[in-house]
């Protein structure tokens, strides 16, 4: 008897989980079929010691399989740049780059960002342990946690939200608990062209 109870608590568990995949792995599959994208964005990062959040806004630009800008313009211009495993940063006047091996923390993030946008289940389920949400009709929710205790330290946690297959927000808590949400609109589907690509693709785009 208490084997049998057993068994059957263990066929729910799986039972459940395979209705979270399920849904996870559809939107996904949605998201794996997007070629590239650009949206513009406002930032918040709200932090313990500040009273009021800081508040950034610019464009993100992305282009499968791992090409990422994001051009600050506002409170002053700076651009962050991925092509492959090199980030470069950049803000008019100097700019540096660094390969992620060397800043795990960071590969982290932009690994996951790009898994998001790629919908690549196997390289986020790698980075993190991660959960699906389904808070109102037609939207998702996708939370991620990192399985490197040490990265845990930095990162808490980061969630995505959207609809279909489009990103709405991203949200960042770091190891001391300040929060960062970023909201996307006008969000724009396809592939760049390639002379927009090569405009924005850039430091300084």
């Amino acid at each position: 008897m208490r084997l049998t109870l057993v068994v059957l608590a263990l066929l729910g568990t799986l039972t459940a989980n395979a209705r979270a995949e399920a849904p996870l792995d559809a939107l996904l599959a949605r998201l794996a079929k997007v070629e590239g994208l650009s949206a513009q964005f406002r930032e918040e990062k709200r932090m313990s010691l500040v009273a009021v959040p800081l508040v950034s806004e610019g464009k993100l630009y992305y282009e499968k399989p791992r090409s990422l800008a994001r051009h600050t313009l506002t409170p002053s211009k700076s651009s962050v740049l991925l092509q492959g495993d090199v980030v470069r940063f950049g803000d008019g006047k100097h700019t540096q780059s660094t390969a992620l091996h060397a800043q795990p923390a960071v590969r982290m993030l932009v690994d996951t960002f790009v898994s998001v946008l790629a919908g690549d289940k196997a390289a986020l389920l790698r980075l993190a342990t991660v959960t699906y949400e389904a808070p109102a009709k037609d939207s998702w929710r996708i939370r991620v946690v990192p399985k490197d205790p040490k990265l845990l330290r930095i990162v808490k946690a980061m969630a995505f939200e959207g609809k279909a297959a489009e990103l709405s927000s991203m949200e960042l808590v770091d190891g001391h608990g300040d929060v960062t949400r970023t909201t996307f609109k006008q969000v724009r589907f396809g592939k760049l062209p390639p002379a927009e690509a090569k405009s924005v693709l850039r430091i300084g785009g």
